[in-house]
C-alpha cells in the first residue's frame, strides 16, 4: 500500500532516525502505531550499538513490515531502503538490499526502477551480483534500465555490470520480436563498453561476447563488425589480460591467418600462446598448410605451460606428419620440464597407434618411449613411462630380449627412487603375458628384498598373480628357493619376515 501522504522522509526527518533513543525512549509512547514501526526498523536499521548482522536482517526483512492497518506501504519501505543505500552504513548491509526486493510486494511498484539503478552503480561486486539475479528473477529488465545505468556510471564497477545487462537485454529481445532500434540502442551501448580504457571494463565486455554474438546470429554485418572488435582485442589490445581474456571467449572469432601472424612476430605474451595451444583441437581443423606448420612452434616456446598445452594435442600433429615432421617434436620426450615430459607419454599410446603405417615416424616415437624407460632422471617421470608402457604400448612396442634385458636391469638398479620398480611390480600381471618368466621373476625377488617397505608390501600383494599366472609347482620350484635363502643371508629382520609371509603364502595354496 502507497503512503496517502507521501510524508515518509519528513517524518524520518523529524524522528531523528540515527538518534531516535532520545526523543523517544520508549517506543509505545509513539502517537501511533504507524510512526511506532517505522521508528523501531530506523532503530534497528540506524542504532549506533547495532550490530552488523542486525542491521542486515532487518533490510533483508524489513518488506514484512508492510501493513495496511498501520498505513505501511511498499513505497515506505523503499523509501526507507533508499536511506539505508545513501547512509555510511557497512557494505555487507546494502547488500542485503536486492534480498529484500525479491519479495512479491514490490513488484508492480514503479518506484523500485530507481534504486536498482542506484544499486547497479553502487561500488561493490556483491551488491552488484545480488541485484543483477533480482532483475533476472523478476523479469525488471528494461532498455531505459541499462541506459540510465550506462550514462550514470562514473565508475569501472557499474560498467561492469552494465556488460551483463547488456547481453541479457539483447537475449531478451531476441526471445521477444526484436525491436530494431532497441537492438541497435544496445550495440551501441556494448561497442562502446568495448573499447572503454579500462582494461577490466574490456574484459567484462569479452566475457559476454559470445552471447552478444548468438543474438545478433541473423546479422551478417554486425557478425563482422564484432569480428573485427574481435581481432582488435587479440591483436592490438595493449593488455596483457584482455589478450588472455580474448583468446579464451573469443579465439574462434579471428580469422586463423591473424592468429599466425601475431605467433609468427612474437606479438602475444607466453599466457596468450598457452590459451592458444589449449585450443588447438578447435583450431587445427580450420588452419592451412602454412598454419598448421606455424603452429608447431609451440613446441619451442620458452614457457614450459606453452610447451605443456601444445604437448596434450600432439596426435594432431601426427596426423599431418608430412606438413610437420615427427622429428619437429620429438624432442619434447627430453623436455627440461618434467610435465611436459609427462603430458608427451600420456599422449605416446595415440601416437604409436596414429603413426603404425609410417614406419620411420613410429621407430622414432617407439624409441624415444624406450629411452624414457630406461635412462629419464625423473624417478615420476620414469614411473609414468612404465606404467604407460605396460597398459597401452605392451602390444604396439615390441621389444627386444636385449632391449627387455636392459630395461629390467636399469630399473632394478635405480637406486635414486622406488617408484620405477614399484610400477614394474603394479603392472607386473600384465608382464607376465608379454615378458619373459625370467626378468618378472628378477624383478620381484628385487623388490622382496628391499629396504623400502612400500616396495616389500606390493611385492607381497602381486605374489597371489605370480602363483596364478606361474602355477604353484613353478613357484615352488622356483621362488621359495630364492626366498629362502634371501631370509637367510638378510640382515634386516623386516625383509626376513616378508619372505617367510611369502613362502608361507605359497605353502598355503598347495593346500
Amino acid at each position: 500500500m502507497e503512503d496517502p501522504d507521501e510524508g515518509l522522509q519528513q517524518e524520518m526527518g523529524q524522528l531523528d532516525m540515527r538518534n531516535s533513543t532520545k526523543p523517544y525512549p520508549d517506543y509505545s509512547a509513539a502517537p501511533d502505531r504507524r510512526i511506532q514501526v517505522l521508528r523501531f526498523l530506523g532503530e534497528e536499521l540506524f542504532g549506533d550499538e547495532t550490530e552488523t548482522k542486525v542491521r542486515l536482517q532487518a533490510v533483508k526483512n524489513c518488506h514484512l513490515l508492510i501493513d495496511k492497518e498501520c498505513s505501511i506501504g511498499a513505497r515506505d519501505i523503499l523509501t526507507l531502503l533508499q536511506q539505508v543505500l545513501e547512509s555510511e552504513l557497512d557494505v555487507r548491509v546494502i547488500q542485503g538490499i536486492p534480498l529484500c526486493l525479491k519479495a512479491p510486494v514490490f513488484e508492480s511498484s514503479p518506484h523500485v526502477e530507481q534504486l536498482l539503478e542506484r544499486l547497479c552503480c553502487f561500488d561493490d561486486r556483491v551488491v552488484q551480483r545480488n541485484v543483477l539475479n533480482v532483475i533476472r528473477d523478476r523479469g525488471w529488465l528494461r532498455i531505459q534500465l541499462v541506459e540510465r545505468v550506462i550514462q550514470n556510471s562514473p565508475t569501472y564497477h557499474g560498467k561492469l555490470i552494465a556488460c551483463e545487462l547488456t547481453a541479457s537485454s539483447l537475449e531478451i529481445e531476441k526471445g521477444m520480436e526484436a525491436n530494431e532500434r532497441n537492438v541497435e540502442i544496445l550495440l551501441q551501448f556494448y561497442l562502446a563498453l568495448c573499447q572503454d580504457p579500462v582494461p577490466m571494463v574490456r574484459c567484462a565486455a569479452v566475457k559476454v561476447f559470445n552471447s552478444i554474438v548468438r543474438s545478433i546470429s541473423d546479422n551478417v554485418a554486425q557478425k563482422e563488425i564484432f569480428s573485427v572488435v574481435a581481432r582488435s582485442w587479440i591483436l592490438e589490445d595493449k593488455d596483457p589480460e584482455v589478450q588472455l581474456v580474448a583468446t579464451k571467449h573469443c579465439l574462434l572469432q579471428v580469422e586463423c591467418s591473424d592468429i599466425i601472424l601475431g605467433l609468427k612476430v612474437g606479438r602475444f605474451p607466453w599466457s596468450v600462446c598457452e590459451n592458444i595451444a589449449l585450443q588447438l583441437e578447435k583450431i587445427m581443423p580450420i588452419s592451412s598448410t602454412d598454419a598448421i606448420q606455424q603452429l608447431a612452434s609451440l613446441f619451442y616456446n620458452k614457457q614450459a605451460r606453452v610447451r605443456l598445452a601444445a604437448a596434450h594435442h600432439l596426435v594432431l600433429f601426427a596426423n599431418h606428419s608430412a606438413l610437420v615432421p615427427v622429428s619437429t617434436w620429438i624432442q619434447l620426450y627430453k623436455d627440461p620440464d618434467s610435465k611436459v615430459r609427462i603430458a608427451v607419454l600420456e599422449t605416446t599410446p595415440n601416437l604409436l597407434v596414429t603413426l603404425k603405417e609410417q614406419p620411420e615416424s613410429f621407430q622414432l616415437v617407439r624409441d624415444s618411449l624406450y629411452y624414457t624407460l630406461v635412462y629419464d632422471e625423473e624417478p615420476l617421470v620414469r614411473a609414468t613411462a612404465i606404467d604407460t608402457f605396460f597398459q597401452k604400448c605392451l602390444p604396439l612396442t615390441d621389444l627386444s630380449l636385449n632391449e627387455l634385458e636392459f630395461f629390467y636391469d636399469s630399473t632394478i638398479s635405480y637406486e635414486v627412487s622406488w617408484r620405477p620398480l614399484h610400477a614394474v611390480l603394479k603392472n607386473i600381471s600384465v608382464g607376465l603375458e608379454f615378458h619373459p618368466q625370467e626378468l618378472i621373476l628378477r624383478a620381484w625377488t628385487a623388490a622382496i628384498s628391499n629396504h623400502v617397505d612400500i616396495l616389500r608390501r606390493t611385492a607381497l600383494g602381486q605374489l597371489e598373480s605370480l602363483i596364478n599366472s606361474l602355477g604353484t609347482e613353478w613357484v615352488q620350484q622356483n621362488l621359495v628357493p630364492v626366498l629362502s635363502d634371501i631370509a637367510r643371508s638378510t640382515k634386516r629382520h623386516l625383509v626376513k619376515d616378508k619372505c617367510l609371509q611369502a613362502i608361507t603364502q605359497i605353502k598355503n595354496h598347495e593346500r
